[in-house]
């Protein structure tokens, strides 16, 4: 993610200087107008059906999720071992394990195409390696907001990372694993925990949305051939709900991967709308 700046260049025109300038206002106006159309048109689902028709076996090489904790109406985000919500922890770990699989599932079900298994990838060599070496130690991370944690899939690339690579090598990664196209998938989630005087001792019931962004892309073009952003899931049902003594933990990774199950069947059901 990169930070947004206030001033944008459309047309060879800085808008923000164009309003401030002499230049007429409608004139500034209409380029703002077209950024606008132009930058919504990017978001709106595509598929190159004719390149879609080649693909044999996809392997998804970069998976991330983004967990936001935002503040109650009281600015107060207390949920209970608030400390020990890490995006490297074992229940978000098996969260996001189980939301790649489910991925996996439904690309494979409503495409007809063959997808690589996460074990396919802890079994490569080249792959193996490259993880290594781009997520231990010191690792590039994705730019969030506040009190996000990135959770990435366990021998899986996420974002920061699968981006540092140049198109050439995550052909090479594809084909490593015998596909013929890969993908990258980032998912936003949002815990919503309303406000009551429970957040300032973390007993507080919660649910979580969950925001789906699949591309893919063959090996002929480093423009995507199948694109899906910004799909939005239902409201999860809420904590409280949830039978037996759970942690706050568990109960994020439990209700972060519901959430996710609609947005990503909202997301690849694309593929047969399109």
């Amino acid at each position: 993610m990169l930070a947004q700046k206030s001033d944008f260049t459309f047309l060879g025109l800085n808008i923000k200087g164009a309003i401030m300038s002499k230049i007429p206002k409608k004139v500034a106006i209409l380029a703002s107008l077209l950024f606008f159309i132009t930058s919504c048109a990017a978001f709106k689902p595509f598929l190159d059906k004719e390149r879609a028709s080649k693909v044999k076996r996809v392997a998804i090489i970069s998976f991330e999720v983004q967990q936001k904790q935002p503040k109650d109406a009281f600015m107060i985000s207390k949920l209970g071992e608030t400390s020990a919500r890490r995006g490297d922890s074992k229940e978000l770990r098996e969260m996001s394990q189980k939301m790649y699989d489910f991925l996996r599932d439904r690309v494979m079900k409503k495409t007809g195409w063959k997808v690589a298994s996460r074990n396919n990838f802890l079994n490569d060599e080249k792959y193996k390696n490259l993880y290594q070496k781009k997520m231990t130690g010191l690792k590039r991370v994705s730019m969030t907001s506040e009190n996000t944690e990135i959770v990435h899939v366990t021998g899986i690339l996420d974002n920061a990372n699968y981006r540092s690579l140049s198109f050439a090598e995550k052909v090479s990664l594809a084909k490593s694993v015998g596909a013929n196209a890969f993908a990258e998938y980032i998912a936003y989630q949002e815990i919503h925990q309303g406000y009551s005087l429970g957040n300032l001792t973390g007993e507080a019931s919660f649910q979580m949305t969950n925001r789906s962004n699949l591309m893919v892309f063959g090996f002929d073009s480093e423009e995507p051939l199948w694109r899906v952003q910004n799909i939005d899931g239902e409201k999860s049902k809420s904590s409280k709900d949830l039978k037996g003594k759970k942690s706050v933990l568990e109960k994020l990774s439990i209700i972060g991967y519901e959430s996710s199950k609609s947005s990503i069947d909202k997301t690849v059901n694309y593929y047969n709308k399109l």
